[in-house]
């Protein structure tokens, strides 16, 4: 590769949403660099290993925190969870016997188990395993690959979490050893589709260290022995589903070509220099909508005061990201407060939150959305 890498010196490491903006757990540090990589192997992006990355992760994963939005009582179970659960009554086997990696808050077990399936799990977490519990499912407090599990099943499934592997191949080979003969695996993984074609860096977070579209994920799951049966854009969340059979044939063939990474790196340097003006032009105070989004832009500008933030989310409300002191208000704040200059850093609800503002302040807010960074 001729041009150098895309390296942020300094970018908020998000794990959990804090009740004080200098909240602080176990000396996990607020800022964290990240740096691109690619694997040419899959035509896959991915984060760069870095050890005080690995070591934070490591640590944040075994908090009593973060089981994420599929638990019971979270606004966005039932529509992210129910697509889920519909892809797996797609693929698994009626009946089967499915063990799930990342349980999160027992949802997805739960509702199989309403269906006639035989569940249990295995997760990092003792939220998730204090959740197992509370809802009489056994989940082993554990990272996987974990050699205590002994009995084969007919299904693999997992949410949100290829993207946080390391090694996602030896993973997968894992899956293939813990499968019956004919067994499935069917996983969700954010879909970066979009993000790869643009150069768009409002995908990046730290936890995630693989960044799939179709096409890398697709030669990834072949690579490990699986015939893809279907690789879909979900209904819900902007994640990509892929369900695919045990198989005992590699179908795919290793690539060595790095003309799309290299795209990609041109591509984000443009999207920053985009930024930037944003930025500068927003000058003392620059509203942030859908803020986690718009957290590696502002590492990549080293912007960390004259900032407000909003999110729908009311789980959000409130609350602080790592090394930031703007409290992430809703929109009835927004309407009381409004910002002379507001980005929206999302490619899937912009549009959505531009015509709300819109339709109560007109034209006298200045708005810049992420999807028209890529088009400066």
């Amino acid at each position: 590769m001729s041009r150098p890498p895309i390296k942020l010196d300094a970018m908020s490491f998000y794990w959990r949403m804090s009740k004080e903006p200098s909240a602080s757990v176990d000396s996990i540090p607020h800022f964290l660099p990240f740096e691109f990589g690619f694997n040419p192997a899959f035509g896959l992006l991915v984060q760069k290993h870095n050890p005080a990355v690995d070591d934070a992760l490591h640590r944040a994963y075994l908090q009593a925190e973060n089981v994420g939005y599929l638990q019971d009582g979270h606004a966005l179970a039932a529509s992210y969870g129910g697509d889920f659960l519909a892809f797996i009554a797609g693929t698994a086997p009626s009946g089967g016997r499915v063990l799930e990696i990342g349980c999160g808050g027992g949802y997805i077990l739960q509702r199989l188990r309403e269906l006639g399936f035989s569940v249990h799990g295995v997760d990092p977490s003792p939220v998730a395993v204090d959740k197992g519990r509370e809802h009489g499912i056994p989940i082993v407090e554990a990272f996987y690959p974990y050699d205590g599990l002994k009995s084969s099943c007919d299904a693999v499934i997992h949410y949100d979490v290829l993207e946080h592997v390391y090694d996602p191949l030896a993973f997968l080979k894992a899956h293939h050893r813990q499968l019956l003969p004919n067994g499935m695996i069917a996983f969700a993984v954010p879909d970066c589709t979009e993000s790869v074609e643009y150069g768009d860096l409002s995908m990046v977070i730290h936890e995630h260290i693989n960044y799939f579209d179709m096409s890398s994920l697709r030669r990834l799951v072949e690579a490990a022995s699986f015939t893809v049966d279907r690789i879909e854009r979900a209904k819900h969340g902007g994640v990509l589903f892929c369900a695919a059979r045990r198989s005992d044939v590699i179908t795919s063939s290793p690539s060595t070509n790095d003309a799309k990474y290299c795209r990609f790196l041109d591509r984000v340097d443009q999207s920053i220099a985009a930024f930037r003006k944003v930025s500068d032009t927003a000058g003392e105070e620059l509203g942030v909508y859908i803020p986690l989004r718009a957290v590696p832009y502002l590492a990549a500008v080293d912007r960390r005061r004259g900032l407000r933030f909003f999110d729908d989310d009311p789980g959000c409300h409130q609350k602080y990201f790592a090394g930031y002191d703007a409290a992430v208000e809703n929109f009835d704040d927004f309407i009381a407060s409004p910002p002379r200059h507001l980005f929206i850093a999302s490619l899937a609800f912009a549009d959505r939150i531009k015509a709300k503002v819109r339709d109560r302040f007109g034209d006298t807010i200045r708005i810049t959305t992420l999807r028209e960074l890529f088009q400066d």
